[in-house]
């Protein structure tokens, strides 16, 4: 891997900025060349030699990711076990949360613009 980008200075993920926590940290990923990771793209290989890297690689994303996050966040994910299981949890609970919010904003600043 080429030069890692920094990823101090992402703000932390409280359980209530989900959308553009994500999309901070996928951005640090593409940058530090782990996104295929997250994506599933990489698959975990069979080969022993492969593996090594691969785990790596994925533990490295994992660390990416975990760093900017509170402790009652990680407490949720601590059994997962790939970068790949722990997006898909977050996903899980975050991402239609997150939407709603957004629309619901939204759908807020407009009615306080509309005649």
């Amino acid at each position: 891997m080429a030069d890692k980008v920094p990823t101090s200075n992402i703000q932390t993920f409280d359980g209530n900025n989900y959308s553009q926590w994500k999309f901070q940290k996928v951005c640090a990923l593409k940058a530090n060349g782990l996104f295929d990771i997250v994506n599933g793209s990489s698959k975990k290989p069979e080969e022993k030699e492969q593996m090594t890297t691969w785990l790596r690689r994925d533990a490295n994303a994992m660390f990416v990711l975990r760093s900017a996050m509170e402790f009652k966040q990680i407490v949720i994910i601590e059994n997962c076990s790939t970068l790949y299981e722990i997006m898909e949890k977050l996903n899980s609970i975050y991402q239609l949360k997150s939407e709603f919010s957004t629309r619901n904003l939204t759908a807020s600043d407009w009615s306080q613009t509309s005649p």
